[in-house]
């Protein structure tokens, strides 16, 4: 991370851009220091992930064990993200819930919706389970709510 922020050589993993092009980046604020951790977290948890599975593909064992430790330190990058928007775990949750059941599959999964994705649709309902979250808890992070926001969720959006 320290070599794209400041234009350090590269390890050659990918190419850094040159100075001019880093000027937008050269001061990121404290929040964007702390997506980028959770981003890169989540990142490279993943590709623990990967690595079971290739394990498993190998020879035909899966350790279950390392799964669910690997599955936890990823989830464990999730709260400083949250804590950055001032959000909760249950708003993200709702927000993909309202995408996927009432945008995307609402008749259930099938390959075309899956392909033909309504994405200005979808955004606007995460945009609007958002809101909800902080109107309802203005100042703190509202729980409790699923039923009530994907009840407004479709209300607003008629679905």
């Amino acid at each position: 991370v320290e070599s794209v922020f400041h234009a350090r050589e590269s390890s050659g993993v990918w190419p850094v851009p040159k100075t001019k092009e880093l000027s937008q980046f050269e001061s990121p604020s404290k929040d964007t220091m702390r997506l980028l951790h959770h981003a890169f977290g989540r990142f490279g948890e993943a590709a623990e992930l990967m690595t079971a599975l290739l394990q498993t593909l190998r020879d035909g064992t899966f350790d279950e064990t390392n799964y669910v430790e690997e599955m936890g330190d990823g989830n464990w990058y999730d709260p400083i993200a949250l804590d950055v928007m001032g959000l909760g775990q249950e708003c993200v949750d709702v927000a993909n819930i309202a995408k996927l059941q009432l945008v995307r599959y609402r008749k259930g999964f099938n390959g075309d919706d899956a392909t033909n994705r309504r994405l200005a649709t979808e955004k606007e309902v995460i945009a609007f389970v958002i809101d909800f979250y902080r109107r309802q808890h203005q100042g703190g992070t509202a729980t409790g709510i699923a039923d009530l926001a994907l009840a407004r969720v479709s209300e607003h959006f008629g679905l």
